[in-house]
């Protein structure tokens, strides 16, 4: 059953393989919730116990909540966001949680209601507004409020070099000015002209040299594009913390509240694409030790967090023969694991031999996890691999010998101690393997926590726990090592 087990666990880490590069290994983390709005909560939760001050923006829209944050740092206060007729349930929560004795609203009442303020009002919060006959003007009126000589400029229509220079705009108290692209509005320049310097985020196709030229002492940085330009801006106007926040540089909806958390923390807010890690980022990832993602999987990929925590993806599948159609919903994780030390105890986790065994006994497993934290994916997850076998979970009899049709496999290439395995192996065999060989390395558990994150995010009948994620001897009693005594669930938070 062991060799079995080995088999499926090599097949696995055959065919995907996130491989740790150690020179940019960092830690993640998400920050999300369900919507805009609860995200914004949960970011106010990460940086606040209490405020005195909050700030509420308008949630469907982006230039009143990054305008405000160098006003956000300035009071210590978290923005919140909020439905633009009524105050989002959520966001009323929060500022009672944060006990809170002033709310300033950004934008008229064209962009935050009467209702909205009146029903802070009503939990005893003294008000204050900001706004103007348009999100030019807002921006010119938040700027009156902080005394730097200083302005930056930002494309009044789009959001993501606003959103890149926000943390530090912010930490260092620098009004966010909005433009058009070829005409500098009236409210900005009146702005403007009260400042000793000025620094154009965006190249020329950004903001035109029309408005350049009405600016005071200017200076422009921009690059090929939003990732460029964000990469440039890490560089130019450096924070001093080896921590970065993330957001998805193709909406703006999870971090309009983040930058205030992120100028806090003295952070960067690092621009990703959803589903891929740009190059220009890549090449200053290296600069930060850990990650903090605003949103959920469907903002910013599973792939670009493995990315960025140092682990690279490399698809290799098995034959269709070695799975078949999923016909029932994913309700459970099944972790394995899997060596050939039974034949070469000096040399147990090479690949080749690894990938023999899953297609000489035509067994499967979704992913593989190796020594260095490399996945492999073997099989699809609409499909279901040849993993679990024989077996049956207790007050579960529907899932009797049928749980490869509603489970995930994970593999990974470990041994447990000498006397699980016994029944694959003599003592004398056991006592060639090598001390690093045998249980798990953390390289391992870090790959097999996202990926489990992962896997749990996209699935709604998973539930994160140890009912729903289990070791293979759960279901088949009689493999008593697989996963083995040597794993611990709590590296993986169960």
């Amino acid at each position: 059953m062991i060799k079995v087990i080995g088999l499926i666990l090599l097949t696995l880490l055959f065919n995907l393989s996130f491989q740790v590069n150690t020179s940019i290994a960092a830690t993640t983390e998400r920050i999300k919730g369900t919507d805009r709005y609860k995200t914004a909560v949960e970011i106010s939760k990460k940086g606040w116990n209490t405020a005195e001050t909050v700030i509420l923006a308008k949630g469907t829209d982006f230039p009143d909540a990054l305008a405000g944050g160098p006003l956000a740092y300035s009071k210590n206060a978290p923005i919140l966001l909020t439905n633009d007729k009524v105050l989002t349930d959520v966001t009323r929560q929060e500022v009672l949680r944060l006990k809170a004795s002033k709310a300033i609203l950004l934008g008229s009442e064209g962009a935050i209601s009467i209702d909205v303020e009146n029903s802070l009002r009503s939990l005893g919060l003294e008000m204050e507004r900001i706004g103007g006959q348009h999100r030019f003007e807002t921006a010119a009126n938040i700027a009156k409020k902080l005394s730097s000589n200083k302005a930056f400029i930002t494309n009044g229509r789009n959001f993501p070099d606003a959103l890149a220079i926000a943390p530090y705009a912010a930490r260092n108290e620098i009004p966010i000015l909005l433009t058009e692209k070829e005409t500098l509005p009236e409210a900005t320049y009146e702005i403007v002209k009260t400042k000793t310097q000025t620094f154009i985020i965006g190249k020329e196709g950004v903001i035109d040299k029309n408005v350049e030229q009405h600016l005071v002492n200017p200076t422009r940085y921009g690059g090929k594009d939003r990732y460029h330009t964000n990469q440039i801006i890490s560089g130019k106007f450096a924070m001093d913390s080896g921590k970065a926040f993330v957001a998805t540089g193709e909406d703006f909806a999870d971090a309009l509240s983040g930058s205030v958390l992120a100028a806090k923390s003295n952070s960067t807010i690092l621009l990703v694409q959803k589903s891929k890690l740009p190059a220009t980022i890549q090449t200053i990832q290296k600069n930060y030790k850990h990650f903090s993602i605003y949103g959920g999987f469907g903002a910013v990929s599973n792939e670009v967090q493995t990315s960025l925590a140092g682990i690279q993806t490399i698809q290799t599948p098995l034959p269709l023969k070695n799975s078949k159609v999923r016909d029932k919903p994913i309700t459970h994780i099944v972790t394995h694991f899997m060596s050939n030390a039974a034949s070469k105890p000096e040399d147990p986790y090479n690949i080749k031999d690894l990938q023999q065994i899953f297609l000489d006994y035509n067994v499967s497993a979704h992913y593989l996890i190796g020594r260095n934290g490399e996945m492999h994916q073997l099989v699809p997850e609409n499909r279901a691999a040849f993993h679990a076998g024989k077996g049956t979970l207790i007050n579960l009899p529907y899932y009797k010998d049928q749980l490869n049709s509603y489970s995930i496999g994970i593999e990974m290439m470990a041994i447990g101690t000498k006397e699980e395995m016994k029944s694959m192996m003599s003592s004398t065999q056991y006592n060639k393997i090598h001390r690093s060989h045998i249980g798990y390395t953390e390289a391992q558990y870090k790959s097999l926590k996202l990926l489990v994150d992962d896997i749990v995010a996209r699935n709604p009948f998973i539930t994160r726990d140890r009912k729903h994620i289990i070791g293979h001897d759960e279901y088949s009693p009689e493999r008593k090592s697989d996963p083995g005594s040597l794993f611990n669930w709590a590296k993986i938070g169960l």
